[in-house]
């Protein structure tokens, strides 16, 4: 669950270990979306934008077995080459 985030935080030090250190950063358990309000600044329908331009490259990313690395880069030199009323059509 989403508001479960905050109780599966815990606190690390800046080496990545959970030895005590006076500099204690607390990290975010990465298999948990952030909240809301911090998630596309509390904008849900930008989350609706990422998954259709995820659906529309899927072949890509899949067949070519892209790494998250991979698909920033593919993404990247996508920037401003998207047909935008594809785009909002299908995330709407």
């Amino acid at each position: 669950h989403i508001s479960d985030s905050h109780e599966a935080n815990e606190v690390v030090d800046n080496s990545g270990t959970t030895a005590g250190s006076v500099a204690k950063t607390p990290v975010r358990d990465l298999s948990k979306l952030p909240p809301p309000q911090e998630f596309g600044a509390g904008n849900p329908f930008l989350m609706f934008m990422s998954l259709t331009l995820l659906i529309q490259h899927r072949e890509t990313i899949i067949n070519q077995g892209m790494c998250y690395e991979e698909i920033a880069m593919h993404f990247d030199r996508l920037v401003r080459r998207h047909n935008a009323n594809r785009v909002l059509h299908l995330a709407r």
